[in-house]
């Protein structure tokens, strides 16, 4: 299979017969995806590296046996590509290998137009205008989409391809088709512009992606494939109106403007435009415009929707990028991660002294290595972590404030938590109730968590209705800024009644009115409560 699809796409001879041989690989391609997919993708791939180091004797052919090979895995690749999308939101372990099928077709591709463009000395003369803009446009399309499914599993782009990204671009200057129109995979539909590919990958990770959940990656990304005509670089410096600069001589994506960016390869960038455009979305969403209508799909939330645009709208603004509140201390230790308010009620059942009982001082304490950040380090462990019998997972807390916690996965996950999940850790023999806010993965495949305090020194309390049904709740002080609050944490299908419950706590009873409106989490939600006194007035 292999030896004679390299055959046919690298069939000499004129241009009907080529024609002719390159559709037959097509037809062969096809006929062995309906047998075997997975095998027919990777088949390609070897295809390709094997022409790149093999075939040198003409950069015409080769770029269009690249061309015609992209072409032809088009369908296969979108839809692998959504079916990756699907899988990763559901948290499917299979994701995995599509992952990695997608990574490798797209890496490939690269790799073969980066050869043909950047080892030709003088590259437009060997190849054509045409065929150049082609190889530069589909390289930086490949570079912003594998930057896109990267994001999507909490992942980044690595030096190289910010390199090759900043090359590119360069390139696509130095030939003066940055703003062409490039008709792409043979359709109009499917037209691109250098620029606009170029601009999808920085905004991308401007975005703070690794604070959406995979849904909200892919829509955001769709989003910005429509919108980035209203995004253009200039190479004059405007302080006032641009935000970030964008070095084309490193290996780094765009920054932040501090009037230091200056020089021949510094280019600028305005957001302005794009930021005016989210603002159009919130606006549109307070009307509660149909998504549809919007242009996003109905399978996502409005709230999806407004958490993605009220978050880059500030990521895209020099004034407002969001910024952490406090300084962390960094002071690494093993605590336990408990996933949902039913992992934390049942921590607080079994824990040593009874359900309202303070957690006791550590009795004893051990050393072992761990992988941080900065590489292995050696942490003490509270043998009371070792009884814990409620569900839950052994992560490093690698740095901590009032208002937020840095973690890092130690052990083994069985499910590793989301974007918007509510958690509880406990470390220095306190337990304190968490959403999860960020999500990046480390080089050995750990995932690093960012997490906003929500609420602090849970306990265990029984809640009965006025009809006399008794469950089981959470009381906490809830966090809000410097403001602290009483909160009750209840499973997610758990929906308040209209009169006052009775919260009972060690032995005594209060009437509370529950608000109908929670703040709604991944496996709880956190309700306010006010207690009415006697004479009918409510107590905060």
């Amino acid at each position: 299979m292999l030896e004679a699809l390299v055959s046919k796409l690298m069939s000499g001879g004129k241009v009907s017969t080529e024609l002719k041989t390159l559709q037959g690989a097509t037809t062969m391609l096809a006929s062995y995806a309906a047998k075997d997919f997975n095998a027919a993708f990777a088949t390609l791939v070897q295809a390709l590296k094997q022409i790149d180091t093999q075939e040198q004797r003409s950069p015409k052919k080769r770029a269009q046996a690249f061309i015609y090979s992209e072409d032809t895995a088009r369908k296969y690749y979108k839809h692998l590509m959504s079916q990756l999308i699907r899988m990763l939101d559901a948290q499917d372990l299979a994701a995995n290998s599509y992952y990695h099928m997608v990574l490798g077709f797209q890496e490939a591709l690269i790799e073969c137009y980066r050869t043909l463009v950047f080892s030709q000395p003088d590259a437009e003369k060997k190849l054509g205008r045409d065929i150049l803009g082609q190889l530069v446009c589909r390289s930086l399309l490949l570079l912003a989409d594998k930057a896109f499914i990267q994001y999507l599993r909490y992942e980044s782009p690595d030096d190289a391809d910010w390199a090759n990204a900043n090359k590119f671009y360069a390139m696509a200057e130095s030939a003066g088709f940055t703003h062409e129109l490039m008709p792409l995979y043979g359709t109009t539909t499917d037209s691109k512009t250098c620029e606009g590919e170029f601009l999808r990958m920085q905004i991308l990770a401007l975005s703070q992606p690794q604070c959406f959940s995979p849904l909200q990656i892919a829509v955001l990304n769709d989003w910005l494939i429509k919108n980035m005509q209203f995004l253009s670089i200039d190479k004059e410096i405007n302080p006032q109106a641009h935000s970030f600069a964008i070095n084309l001589q490193t290996a780094e994506p765009a920054v932040m403007l501090t009037r230091k960016e200056l020089g021949d390869g510094i280019r600028y960038l305005s957001t302005q435009s794009l930021i005016q455009r989210g603002g159009m979305v919130l606006k549109q969403l307070e009307q509660r415009t149909d998504l549809k209508s919007m242009g996003f799909p109905s399978s996502i939330a409005p709230e999806l929707v407004e958490g993605i645009f009220s978050r880059t709208t500030k990521c895209w603004s020099r004034s407002q990028y969001p910024k952490r509140r406090d300084q962390r201390v960094t002071a690494p230790e093993i605590g336990l991660l408990y996933q949902g308010v039913t992992a934390l009620m049942a921590s607080l059942k079994f824990k040593e002294g009874g359900a309202n009982e303070p957690i006791k001082a550590p009795s004893a304490a051990f050393d072992t290595r761990v992988h941080s950040r900065n590489g292995v380090t050696t942490v003490k462990v509270d043998e009371s972590l070792l009884d814990e019998r409620a569900p839950s997972s052994m992560w490093l807390v690698e740095d901590h404030s009032v208002y937020g916690l840095g973690l890092r996965q130690h052990n083994t996950v069985l499910q590793r938590p989301a974007i918007n999940d509510m958690v509880a850790v406990r470390f220095q023999n306190k337990l304190r109730v968490c959403v999860v806010r960020r999500i990046s993965m480390g080089q050995d495949d750990r995932q690093e968590l960012g997490l906003e305090v929500l609420a602090v020194d849970p306990q265990l309390v029984m809640l009965r209705s006025s009809t006399g049904i008794t469950l089981e709740a959470v009381f906490a002080v809830g966090i809000e800024g410097t403001v602290r609050t009483r909160a009750l944490l209840l499973p997610p299908h758990f929906e308040p009644r209209p009169d006052p419950y009775l919260l009972v706590y060690k032995g005594k009873e209060y009437k509370v009115q529950i608000d109908p409106q929670p703040k709604k989490f991944s496996g709880g939600n956190i309700f306010s409560f006010v207690i009415p006194d006697s004479a009918g007035q409510k107590k905060t």
